[in-house]
């Protein structure tokens, strides 16, 4: 009695049988006491025993047998019951078990689909003697917690009596009588000789009779029946009315009640009788309503779809997110796992698993505080919720398996732990990517921190700036530099306090790199903690998160204040040096090649080489003045650009004739071409050719060939000049056509010069609209080029 107490959340009321089954030892059977009975089983048994339709189970290997109180009076009153539950099912039914439910279980085992059977002959042994027995009934399939087919679910209805009542015309009179004198059915007599048809008065309401009229049977069936049982109806008469049939009228149909138009579900019955001559004279029979048992069947059967449906899911839903599962039994101190959870545990063959050997495989620094948690779980004070991670170890391949599990503690009435089940996951990949993402953020982290001493160091400014150009870091010589805190210039824009006739141009550039998040150079002036104004020159690169985002730049300043003064007093040397030079260095020419058209035929050689001589030096420093004055005009702004219409190929082959004049041991190769009409700068063109063949002369000093080419479109002309001298490394071709610069080769002194012909070169080009540029390899020799539009290029 303790026992079925304690167990009666498990089995709830159900009648004399929930009783029975409540009371019953089950421990002394192989189904074991009702807590250890999977939830599959229970929830079926709870099932049966509170419908009031006739349901019978045959559960695991022994088909043990459960029935309810709506099934109990089949079994009559002697012998069957209440042995019979509990029982295994060959030792209850005996030959029965083995002819009839047997065979049905192994199919309804073996997968095959539920069955139905109708009036099936059945002898039992029942009220101390053999009984023909009929039976209409249907076995279902009952799944375990694991989706395994289990059980069979047997819904069963005696009709002995109806069987009985159809075999004799005495025995169908007396069911008629015990139908008339029962609620809610109708009866009827039909003449099948003129189809009139007489009934009671629940006929007359459901098929619309009216007593005062003859009713044809044919229109009664046409106004009452629905369309889509209506041509059934009429068959299951015709073959009634059929001698060789027995007569016998039995079928389920639904027809609207002519009185309230509500939808009926009767199941009608009926006796043709005939004369001598086999002729159909009277149909004699019943019409019940079994429309809430219909109902009720239909509700069963989707609340058993219902629960499939369910287990379906849930087996689904563990086995696509690769879950295990676990029901552990307190008093045991075993669980029941699915097979993934066994082969966890290397233990993949075995029915149950102890605890003990459960917290084995656990990581021992983990053990202490899992058997706590579970401890926690079990205490009826606590929430009974369980939720850990921790690590498991395999006994076998030692392969570490970080794990999460998720449960829960059910306890009875008396506050004792009857249950734990839950679910466990394996989160390794998870936690993997949880510890290398701690791992980066560290790294991340100590990375600013090293920035941050290496920034305070550095010999230059430091800042740092966000996607709207406002600062988010400087190093401590640019804090000194305003005299201000850190938390003070956090915030403010990147360019404040830049002198407002520089301001402009570094938003302009700016926005343009950032527009492109490319790198820029600026050289601008600003503000220093004492109000004076200081010349920086800013190189910023583009930074990026590890998602490869652009999040604003870094920025490196130089204080190029005094290196700015003394470029400005050497510029405005070498303009008053190349202004007085022109004048002299003109008178001198001028003589010179006076001497040279004097002497030409003279007999002197060393006269006419050394006057020679002197006129390609004087040519040579005039192209020196001439670059040294144009680099003044252009700081200063004044680079003009003269335009007009000329002839290209003209300039070429009176520019390369010049330079051959001078070099004349140098060959320089052009195509003949047919005129090429231009509109541009003739003397400035001239200037970058002159320009492009002196260098090519100057850096090969091994080779005599020179090669200028020209290619015309429509809209654009090409020049090139390709020696076959010392090249340009590739990371010094962007540079060479800065001001200053210039390549050397294995003694710098070999090549005099200052390095600003190519940078006045670029700046004619540019000022063309054009294109300025180099294809070189150290070693291989140079190709310069230019391309210029032929016409609009204003």
């Amino acid at each position: 009695m303790h026992e079925s107490k304690k167990h009666e959340p498990l089995i709830r009321e159900g009648g004399e049988i929930g009783n029975l089954i409540r009371k019953k030892d089950w421990g002394s059977t192989s189904l074991g006491i009702i807590t250890s009975w999977p939830q599959s089983l229970v929830t079926s048994v709870n099932l049966i025993i509170n419908s009031k339709f006739p349901m019978f189970i045959f559960w695991g290997e022994d088909n043990i047998c459960f029935y309810n109180d709506a099934y109990r009076p089949s079994l009559g009153n002697d012998g069957m019951h209440p042995a019979m539950l509990g029982a295994k099912g060959e030792e209850a039914w005996g030959d029965v078990f083995y002819k009839v439910a047997g065979p049905k279980i192994k199919a309804i085992k073996a997968g095959e689909r539920a069955t139905w059977n109708e009036d099936f002959l059945v002898p039992i042994v029942r009220n101390g003697a053999m009984e023909d027995v009929y039976w209409t009934f249907s076995y279902s399939p009952i799944y375990d917690d694991y989706s395994n087919i289990q059980g069979a679910l047997v819904t069963v209805m005696e009709t002995t009596e109806k069987v009985n009542s159809l075999n004799a015309l005495e025995e169908s009179r007396r069911k008629l009588e015990l139908a008339v004198n029962s609620a809610n059915l109708a009866t009827f007599e039909v003449d099948m000789k003129t189809l009139e048809v007489n009934g009671n008065i629940l006929l007359e309401k459901w098929f619309g009779l009216d007593k005062k009229q003859d009713i044809d049977m044919n229109q009664v069936l046409r106004e009452a029946i629905v369309p889509k049982d209506l041509n059934r109806v009429h068959q299951a008469i015709q073959k009634a009315m059929s001698y060789d049939s027995g007569g016998d009228y039995n079928i389920t149909y639904e027809l609207i009640n002519q009185q309230t138009k509500a939808l009926l579900v009767v199941h009608a019955m009926g006796k043709v009788h005939f004369d001598e001559n086999k002729n159909p004279v009277k149909f004699y029979g019943v019409v019940q309503d079994i429309t809430e048992e219909n109902y009720q069947k239909q509700k069963l059967k989707e609340a058993f779809d219902e629960i499939s449906e369910k287990e379906n899911q849930l087996h689904f839903a563990i086995e696509a997110s690769k879950l295990g599962t676990w029901d552990y039994d307190p008093k045991t101190k075993t669980f029941l796992a699915n097979q993934r959870l066994k082969e966890w545990h290397g233990k993949p063959k075995v029915k149950l698993i102890t605890l003990e050997e459960g917290i084995e495989v656990i990581l021992p620094k983990d053990r202490n505080r899992v058997k706590a948690a579970i401890a926690d779980s079990l205490d009826y004070n606590t929430n009974h919720e369980y939720d850990m991670e921790y690590t498991m170890v395999h006994p076998i391949s030692k392969k570490h398996r970080v794990v999460r599990t998720i449960g829960r503690a059910w306890f009875d009435e008396h506050k004792q732990p009857y249950r734990f089940n839950g679910i466990i996951q394996d989160i390794t990949k998870q936690h993997e990517a949880q510890s290398k993402l701690k791992e980066a953020f560290l790294k991340i982290e100590e990375s600013e921190k090293r920035f941050k001493r290496l920034a305070n160091n550095a010999p230059v400014f430091i800042k740092i700036t966000d996607i709207q150009g406002n600062i988010t870091f400087a190093n401590k010589l640019w804090l000194t530099f305003v005299n201000k805190p850190l938390s003070e210039v956090i915030g403010t824009p990147g360019f404040i306090n830049t002198h407002k006739s520089d301001y402009k141009n570094c938003h302009r550039v700016y926005h343009k790199a950032y527009k492109n998040e490319t790198v820029f150079e600026l050289e601008y002036r600003v503000k220093r903690h004492d109000g004076r104004f200081r010349w920086v020159k800013n190189t910023a690169v583009p930074r990026y998160n590890s998602q490869g985002d652009f999040e604003g730049y870094i920025h490196a300043f130089m204080d190029i204040h005094e290196m700015k003064i003394q470029e400005n007093q050497k510029d405005l040397f070498i303009g008053m040096a190349s202004h007085e030079l022109k004048t002299p260095v003109t008178s001198i020419k001028g003589y010179i090649q006076l001497l040279c058209k004097k002497y030409k035929d003279s007999d002197d050689v060393f006269l006419t080489n050394v006057l020679t001589t002197v006129d390609k030096d004087i040519l040579t420093l005039t192209s020196l003045i001439t670059d040294l004055l144009n680099l003044s005009k252009m700081k200063s702004g004044g680079l003009e650009i003269t335009k007009s219409y000329f002839n290209l190929y003209e300039l070429l082959k009176k520019t390369i004739g010049q330079i051959e004049l001078i070099n004349p041991k140098h060959t320089i190769s052009y195509p003949e071409m047919c005129e090429i009409e231009m509109l541009g700068d003739q003397e400035r063109l001239g200037q970058v050719l002159i320009n492009f063949l002196t260098n090519a002369i100057k850096y090969a000093p091994q080779s005599c060939k020179i090669e200028v080419n020209c290619e015309v479109t429509a809209n654009e002309v090409t020049v090139s000049v390709k020696d076959y001298g010392i090249g340009i490394n590739k990371e010094n071709q962007k540079r060479i056509f800065k001001r200053f610069y210039r390549e050397e080769g294995k003694d710098e002194k070999t090549f005099p010069g200052f390095g600003i012909g190519l940078y006045v070169a670029s700046e004619i080009i540019k000022k063309h609209k054009g294109k300025i540029g180099v294809e070189s390899a150290k070693g291989k020799g140079s190709t310069f080029y230019f391309k210029i539009p032929r016409v609009n290029n204003i």
